[in-house]
């Protein structure tokens, strides 16, 4: 019997030698070289942080306004933490949890109070551009890509857009395929080649060039999502105001057809890939279509208000489509073909970007600003410093979102 109660006694020992060992080895596999950044500069900065850990670890951030270069790693690593601007007039203050095993580190990040010039903020979003090629005349040269982009820029700083594209990287990929589907690609799934070229939304427009399958789309793009907090119509509403890259079910990005990437201005081919260029960011930062369109963004054969611009005139396309197919054969000027009747019968020249029949395309209005400031301010998955409010549904970072991202052309 006391053979029995020593052996026992031994045994809950060993366990317990053991579970303190384990204990140990855990609260020693992972140290940060740093605990807190304090007064950060309502500018915004680059921080980083030494990660020290004999394991893998995962790391997430509390506010999508501190981004983190990668959301897990192994072994001895630099994190780096992208701090944006702050648009508020308080202070603000985010957390990093770097977690390995059962051990969890944390940074906090606290940020000066910014001078509360929402309005006149100037944002500036890195674009970074994916060209998939399957030959040497479907490689767009970076001289053909600055050509657009200033031309784009120019296009939205002439409206009082008050923000600014700029090139982040041009990448050459090698593709297999002469022609992809862009309706195929646009709901490429996690783990795909296409979707692994995808660089993290919160800190990257991503644009991807390649030639269609499609022939006669000359672009496509998702449209943004909307918080419950900040609800804006006419997007996808999402209970998530951070998420991170890594949860992302599918890419999420904008598709410009390269077959007609050369194309000049002209009149009589509304091809011009500058005018598609800035039509489908203006899709990516929330803006519809000015015609009376479905639910996919394609022309519906009635008229009715469809892009939620009071100021936009709406107009059935259906019919004008028609009455363009209509026309004797003949030369005719830009503005006679861009002339439309509204849904109160009134006549108009359509100058509007969102606009893709034929048109001066030229022109954002009020309504239409105001829109796009509002998907920069609040919209998750949006480059550019945001507006602080309260926090939505936390998730893990390992954790797979199924959003559905509506795709519009």
């Amino acid at each position: 019997m006391k053979t029995k109660y020593l052996f026992l006694i031994c045994t809950l020992c060993t366990l317990a030698l053991f579970t303190v060992s384990c204990s140990d080895s855990d609260s020693s596999a992972v140290e940060l070289s740093a605990s807190a950044f304090d007064e950060v500069s309502s500018e915004g900065a680059s921080l980083t942080v030494d990660i020290i850990c004999n394991s893998s670890w995962t790391a997430e951030s509390s506010a999508s306004w501190c981004s983190i270069s990668q959301a897990e790693g192994t072994g001895n690593q630099t994190l780096s933490l992208s701090v944006g601007a702050n648009l508020n007039d308080k202070p603000r203050r985010a957390t990093i949890i770097v977690t390995s095993h059962r051990t969890q580190k944390t940074v906090t990040v606290t940020q000066n109070a910014g001078n509360g010039d929402i309005d006149g903020y100037a944002y500036e979003l890195p674009v970074y551009f994916h060209v998939l090629y399957n030959n040497s005349a479907q490689n767009v040269p970076q001289s053909r890509i600055e050509t657009i982009l200033t031309a784009v820029n120019k296009l939205y700083q002439n409206n009082n857009m008050n923000l600014t594209f700029k090139i982040a990287e041009i990448e050459p990929v090698s593709s297999a395929s002469a022609s992809i589907s862009c309706k195929e690609f646009m709901n490429s799934e996690k783990g795909t080649d296409h979707y692994k070229l995808m660089k993290d939304p919160n800190s990257y427009i991503n644009v991807f060039l390649y030639a269609f399958e499609e022939e006669d789309v000359l672009g496509v793009s998702h449209l943004p999502l909307t918080t419950q907090q900040n609800y804006l119509e006419g997007l996808t509403l999402t209970d998530y105001s951070n998420i991170q890259a890594s949860q992302l079910s599918n890419i999420y990005c904008v598709s410009i057809n390269t077959t007609y990437i050369n194309a000049g201005v002209s009149q009589y081919s509304p091809n011009d890939p500058i005018i598609t260029l800035a039509h489908e960011l203006g899709h990516y930062l929330g803006l519809h279509h000015p015609f009376a369109e479905d639910e996919n963004g394609a022309a519906a054969n009635e008229c009715k208000d469809t892009d939620y611009c009071e100021d936009t005139p709406s107009y059935n396309k259906v019919e004008y489509d028609a009455w363009l197919g209509g026309l004797p054969a003949g030369n005719y000027d830009l503005e006679y073909l861009s002339q439309r009747s509204n849904c109160q019968g009134e006549e108009f020249i359509s100058d509007n970007l969102m606009d893709y029949a034929y048109s001066l395309t030229n022109k954002f209005t009020e309504d239409q600003y105001t829109r796009v400031r509002h998907v920069l301010n609040y919209s998750p998955l949006i480059p550019g410093p945001k507006i602080q409010t309260k926090a939505g549904t936390r998730t893990s970072s390992e954790e797979t979102l199924q959003i559905p991202f509506r795709t519009i052309q």
